[in-house]
């Protein structure tokens, strides 16, 4: 995964002083650096806020780079994370890097959601993550870009194929896959679609690369068979663990979003979706069922299509390490003055106090039950439940 690109300077957006986005005007980009895409190719590009992830990085931009994404668009939210010089590496026209500074902080007051936003941008990483999309989208915009999907750094989409391919054949049916997806999207006229996304499940207590070697999840609670054999039981193992709070995920459920790049959106909602315009929710999709049920209006009003496999595997804390040094508190989860996460279900709160009081031992115990599993026997159980799955395509892309 190695490149010996020299290290490309970041994109320079002129800005002005005024601390209203609104009498700004739109951000002076620059030229797309890239030709327009063959006639019939749908084109989509990334954006993403990196932190604490240069072990699983270069999979990371591979893994996308592989898939036909067009363009990443990569944000650093720290100047001394070695992420820098890693993305630093890539073509220029491949991975636009952005650095959190001063900069962009003023790049930042163009965009939409600055006047809601702005006061949280330097103690809330999700405030940070949502501007960073919004700048992105109007990159896209300047760029051509067709689609712009938002995940985390451990976060990939994965699109299901039959059969078990290895290495270069595994890629191009990944990038078909990519492409039918896309001309699916467009033929239903979806201005966003809201993948159901699945939670990993480590089976060793620390891993280097959570990418290449962490095959097991558990499985979107909308596509469980509450009826099947043992699924129940399975699920209790999670719902019913100390500190979980009756929750079966650790983190969250309702998804991320892939949305056109279209000049009616232009403003985030959450790090989950954007704003679609007044009276077209519907053209909002997502293949999450529990979507309805949700309090938010435009979920209750998306179209449902079931029938897409498409998912977001999320790698969260894949090992000890990973868990004992996450900053909760600077995340959102832990912090009581929090804007823009819910809490789940408690371990949380329980890893921000056993890393304040240094209590490793217990963190490890609290990681071994919570988190990961490494009973077969279970493991086994809840496979067969369909609780849990397996998806090993990513590691034979990877």
């Amino acid at each position: 995964h190695t490149c010996s690109r020299p290290q490309m300077a970041c994109s320079t957006l002129a800005v002005a002083q005024r601390s209203d986005w609104r009498r700004r005007g739109p951000l002076a980009l620059p030229p797309p650096t890239t030709p327009p895409p063959p006639p019939g190719e749908h084109t989509v590009a990334l954006v993403s806020t990196m932190c604490d992830n240069a072990d699983s990085f270069d999979s990371f931009v591979c893994y996308y780079l592989a898939l036909g994404f067009c363009r990443l668009y990569i944000y650093v939210d720290d100047a001394s994370d070695p992420v820098v010089g890693l993305a630093s590496r890539y073509p220029s026209e491949k991975l636009r890097l952005h650095v959190r500074g001063e900069r962009l902080r003023a790049e930042w007051e163009h965009l939409p959601s600055w006047g809601r936003l702005g006061v949280y941008s330097e103690t809330e990483v999700q405030a940070r993550q949502q501007l960073n999309c919004e700048h992105a989208m109007a990159q896209a915009r300047r760029d051509s870009v067709g689609w712009l999907l938002h995940l985390d750094s451990d976060e990939l989409l994965h699109l299901p194929l039959a059969g078990a391919l290895e290495g270069r054949a595994a890629v191009n049916a990944s990038r078909a896959e990519l492409q039918r997806h896309l001309a699916r999207l467009s033929a239903l006229g979806a201005l966003q679609f809201t993948y159901c996304n699945l939670e990993a499940v480590p089976e060793e207590e620390e891993v280097l690369d959570p990418f290449a070697a962490v095959t097991l999840f558990k499985n979107h609670p909308s596509r469980l068979d509450a009826t099947a054999n043992g699924c129940a039981a399975a699920l209790a193992y999670w719902t019913e663990a100390p500190a979980s709070g009756g929750q079966f995920f650790r983190f969250y459920s309702n998804g991320k979003s892939i949305v056109r790049v279209d000049p009616r959106v232009s403003a985030v909602a959450s790090v989950h979706e954007w704003s679609l315009p007044k009276g077209m929710a519907e053209r909002g999709y997502t293949n999450n069922g529990n979507l309805r049920d949700s309090p938010y209006i435009p979920h209750q009003r998306a179209s449902l299509d079931a029938s897409c496999s498409a998912a977001v595997l999320h790698f969260a804390v894949c090992s000890f390490a990973v868990f004992w040094r996450k900053r909760w508190a600077a995340l959102g989860y832990a912090s009581p003055n929090h804007r823009f996460r819910g809490v789940s279900g408690g371990i949380d709160q329980c890893a921000n106090a056993l890393a304040l009081t240094e209590r490793r031992a217990e963190a490890r115990s609290l990681y071994g039950r919570h988190v990961m599993l490494a009973d077969r026997a279970e493991t086994a159980r809840q496979v067969d439940a369909g609780v849990c799955v397996r998806a090993t395509q990513i590691r034979r892309t990877v």
